[in-house]
């Protein structure tokens, strides 16, 4: 059921509700994984049509699509708009600026109802922050109005530079990466100077635009496969980044013996969480994320486990091992007592309970 624009999506939601129909919602369905933006046997709300972006230069506001897909918000070339921010968004710039949804100052969203409301911090202020990192449930955002970020003129270097860690199983071999980025494009960061000095076997260090440096490292991410992802927080404590490689090739192999022939890949990731990005949240109105408490003492560690089966028949039989792997995980940063009970939204899966 495409939409082509608000009044397509107010008369839609009015009917669905109308008739206690449910209903999913397709942003740009980079969250490949069943029951994430659909409900089976029932009736999916696609944005797809709806994925313009309007420029306002005098007030330095961009006015985005649902539909949209990005490269400056989402690290992946087939992140939608409106799934990202909602679930808060963390992105090159997010130790600069916050999360992708600190910098929305404005929702247009369509109610169970029909109505169509703009929410910001003036009309509808508490449903702008819950918007802001506490999901799509509360309404259909119809577009998304943000704050342009200048990235030429930003002056902190430091901030400007992110490492993730990579641990990844491409069907065939493991590799070890790192993802360096520095949103001042500047090419020698003394943040990664000791990083640069150990020896690899491949780099892809390029210098240009987002939209273009995206695609290079995500490649495609082929629909019609079964994506499982898992994610938790810990402190910033090596152990946990030890626990997690120490055992990534244990899990690889039964999942190898538990499908075999099946091509499947897994990925663990490492992304930190700062004081600063809660900093910049504060600074434009505050968000539903609640990570105060989790950065209070320092800065985080938030791991992923995303594991991509290409059967049904595949995914049944590893999809148990990638539970037990996680849960693993969690149980041992609880052992030694470095584990927050915070969940990102965008990385959570059933099971998981990120909104309480």
């Amino acid at each position: 059921m495409p939409k082509k624009n608000t009044a397509d999506v107010s008369t839609t939601i009015a009917l669905l509700a109308e008739s206690k129909c449910p209903f999913g919602i397709r942003s740009g369905a980079h969250s490949a994984y069943r029951g994430a933006n659909s409900v089976e046997n029932s009736v999916t709300v696609d944005f797809g049509h709806m994925n313009h972006t309007v420029y306002d230069p005098k007030n330095k506001i961009a006015r985005t699509d649902p539909g949209s897909n990005w490269a400056v918000g989402g690290r992946a070339s087939p992140v939608g708009v409106d799934g990202f921010v909602t679930g808060g968004g963390y992105y090159f710039h997010s130790n600069t600026k916050g999360f992708a949804c600190d910098q929305v100052v404005n929702f247009e969203v369509v109610l169970a109802d029909g109505l169509i409301v703009d929410a910001n911090k003036d009309e509808h202020h508490d449903l702008w922050k819950s918007l802001k990192g506490g999901s799509g449930n509360l309404g259909l955002v119809t577009r998304v109005d943000q704050q342009y970020i200048n990235f030429v003129e930003a002056n902190d270097n430091d901030a400007a530079s992110q490492l993730i860690a990579t641990v990844q199983w491409d069907g065939e071999r493991k590799h070890l990466l790192s993802v360096v980025s520095n949103s001042d494009a500047v090419e020698s960061s003394a943040s990664f100077s000791g990083l640069f000095n150990i020896s690899s076997t491949s780099n892809t260090t390029a210098k240009g635009k987002i939209a273009d440096v995206v695609p290079q490292f995500t490649g495609l991410t082929p629909l019609g496969l079964y994506a499982n992802w898992m994610t938790g927080t810990t402190t910033n404590d090596i152990r946990i980044m030890t626990f997690l490689h120490d055992n990534f090739d244990e899990y690889v192999d039964k999942m190898r013996t538990a499908a075999p022939g099946s091509k499947f890949s897994v990925l663990v990731q490492f992304q930190p969480v700062t004081q600063s990005m809660v900093k910049h949240s504060d600074e434009n109105g505050g968000n539903a994320l609640g990570l105060e408490s989790v950065v209070a003492k320092g800065p985080a560690l938030m791991w992923l486990i995303a594991v991509t089966v290409d059967t049904e028949q595949n995914q049944d039989k590893i999809d148990p091992l990638t539970r037990a792997f996680n849960a693993d995980v969690d149980a041992y940063a609880e052992e030694v007592g470095i584990r927050y009970p915070w969940v990102y939204l965008n990385y959570a899966r059933g099971g998981q309970d990120p909104l309480s």
